[in-house]
């Protein structure tokens, strides 16, 4: 799952890396924090997350209680998801099964057998 990356800083250039990326967060109370009116984002690249600042209530985003998401997203686990699928590059993906049917599956055999009849003819 996501865990927010919990770094300790001193100032903000301590909040560069460390798993976040730009635009990046500021250091408060020595601890990197989104600053107000934003939220933490996640997004999966290659295979890390990576957080950063952005709108709130927005894929990626956290949610809660009083953070919604926006109507396209559902809050789980604490972040705005996916209905179905998972983020990836800040894009919601899914997997959509290609439909076969038998009709398509009767025409690859109709297809195959003239190929073999053909064969046979042609030797």
């Amino acid at each position: 799952g996501q865990n927010i990356p919990d770094v300790v800083c001193d100032g903000d250039s301590d909040c560069d890396g460390w798993q976040w990326a730009a635009p990046l967060p500021q250091c408060v109370s020595f601890s990197c924090r989104c600053p107000e009116g934003t939220c933490v984002i996640y997004t999966l690249s290659s295979s890390e997350y990576l957080y950063y600042c952005g709108d709130c209530g927005t894929l990626g985003s956290q949610c809660n209680d009083t953070l919604e998401c926006n109507e396209h997203w559902v809050c789980s686990n604490g972040f705005c998801k996916c209905k179905d699928g998972f983020v990836y590059r800040e894009l919601c993906v899914t997997y959509q099964p290609l439909p076969t049917s038998v009709s398509s599956v009767v025409l690859i055999v109709i297809l195959a057998a003239l190929l073999l009849a053909q064969k046979l003819i042609s030797s």
